[in-house]
């Protein structure tokens, strides 16, 4: 029941004590009626006095009214309003990183704030709690901004934030600037990590993809051991050099919806790019609003010492160079947004696909009778050449990538999809098609034809 209204009137010091010499007025409940001694009006309600005036008195009661939770005429007052979930009991929010972003931070600095405390409220949201977060930071300004925003976005909402710094140990002096990085991630409130790996400047995809696979790896084992998720820094404008680096590879969907924002692999790892909506110029503005210095990575130079084994840049360094900017000057618009949104879209494309295609697998497995074992007794994988046949070829060929890894034969090329997609829609009698892993054969004939997909070396007819 809401309180009865009581008549105020004030004092010359603008205490309002209850009404008791004063008569009222007498024409109707409520009106108002001037005090003798304050020479000013004494109001019904303490939010309808016209003076802006609020009696101290009245807040006082009203205060303890509603600590007590007894109705009250005041204005109740709502909690503060968080974009962070609230902090544990006895958390202090001392992290340095929260005195570098503030309270309400703006342009470049806001903008990646907001991302991340956008990316930590949806895991938050599905995950019900985090214990801790790691962050990819090598000190560039991408990965230093996130490390910045992640740092205080976890410190109001009571999560610890582990840094990790990977020294690939190719150039010298490499191992003090990752301690350097560390320290600086320590002074911002994270605990900094240090991990060593080598890398050979040889391999099947370069020095760049073996670089990048050891610090997955690295990333990995904390991140297992934390139990935690993995934020990393990718932009907009990693995103574009990634869709123009697939799209000289011939690739489709799948492989041109480029960096997802998140993913999740075989190991139950979580990886988060927050940043992918920004660009480089954001991550390098927050650093500068905060007063951080980047460390400049000579490998992300066109002449850097790193170089492909024909002697040329580096793929990616010479799209950032020269390949994007000459775009810009020849089409007269940024092809990094577009190029960022091709990503996107192909994504979606790739999961309605993918949908599509263990639909169709459903489809041509639901034969019990073509689950038996085929006449020559090799077991398997197999799927119905009816079912196959009547699909879209983007389609079939998703079903049977899905269906030669279920079967352990390995990854197909394109020459491998080829070769087995002609036993369905292109049947002269072909034999055995070797696979990586493995095997795939035609058994059977009319309704009850099939494609099997056996593990092992392919069987001799």
């Amino acid at each position: 029941m809401p309180c009865r209204p009581r008549r105020w009137r004030c004092s010359p010091l603008g205490t309002c004590l209850r009404s008791s010499g004063c008569a009222p007025t007498g024409r109707r409940p409520g009106a108002w009626r001037w005090c003798a001694r304050a020479r000013r009006p004494a109001c019904r309600w303490p939010g309808s006095n016209p003076s802006g005036h609020r009696p101290r008195a009245l807040r006082e009661r009203s205060c303890a009214k509603a600590r007590s939770g007894r109705c009250c005429p005041a204005r109740r007052r709502c909690p503060p309003r968080r974009s962070t979930p609230r902090p544990e009991r006895g958390w202090r929010v001392c992290a340095e990183a929260s005195r570098l972003v503030g309270p309400n931070p703006r342009g470049p600095l806001r903008a990646c704030s907001l991302a991340v405390n956008d990316c930590l409220n949806r895991v938050i949201g599905r995950a019900g709690s985090l214990t801790s977060i790691v962050v990819g930071l090598s000190g560039g300004a991408d990965s230093l901004a996130l490390a910045l925003v992640s740092i205080d976005a976890a410190a109001r909402a009571g999560i610890p934030v582990v840094t990790v710094t990977v020294d690939h140990g190719l150039r010298a002096g490499s191992d003090e600037e990752a301690r350097r990085v560390a320290d600086l991630a320590c002074s911002l409130g994270a605990r900094g990590i240090v991990e060593t790996v080598r890398v050979g400047r040889t391999g099947g995809g370069g020095p760049e993809a073996s670089a990048r696979e050891a610090r997955r790896a690295a990333l990995r084992g904390v991140a297992l051991c934390e139990g935690a998720p993995v934020l990393l820094g990718h932009t907009m404008d990693d995103q574009a050099e990634t869709v123009l680096l697939r799209l000289a590879r011939g690739s489709g969907p799948s492989s041109l919806r480029a960096i997802a924002p998140v993913s999740r692999d075989g190991d139950g790892v979580t990886w988060l790019r927050p940043l992918l909506g920004l660009r480089r110029g954001d991550t390098a503005g927050a650093c500068e609003q905060a007063g951080l210095v980047p460390v400049e990575d000579p490998t992300n130079a066109i002449d850097g010492p790193w170089r492909a084994a024909d002697g040329t840049p580096l793929r990616r360094c010479a799209l950032r160079h020269l390949a994007i900017p000459a775009l810009a000057s020849a089409l007269g618009v940024d092809p990094v947004p577009a190029l960022a949104r091709t990503a996107e879209l192909c994504a979606r494309d790739d999961d309605a696909l993918s949908e599509w295609a263990r639909e169709l697998t459903r489809s041509a497995r639901g034969d019990e009778a073509r689950q038996a074992p085929d006449p020559a007794g090799e077991g398997g994988f197999a799927l119905g050449v009816r079912e196959l046949a009547g699909a879209p070829r983007a389609v079939r060929t998703r079903a049977l990538r899905e269906a030669a890894s279920a079967a352990g034969v390995g990854s197909l090329s394109r020459a491998n999809v080829d070769a087995v997609d002609a036993l369905v829609v292109a049947w002269r009698g072909q034999g055995p098609i070797d696979l990586p892993g493995g095997s795939a054969r035609r058994v059977g004939r009319g309704a009850t034809a099939r494609i099997v997909f056996t593990a092992g070396h392919a069987p001799i007819q």
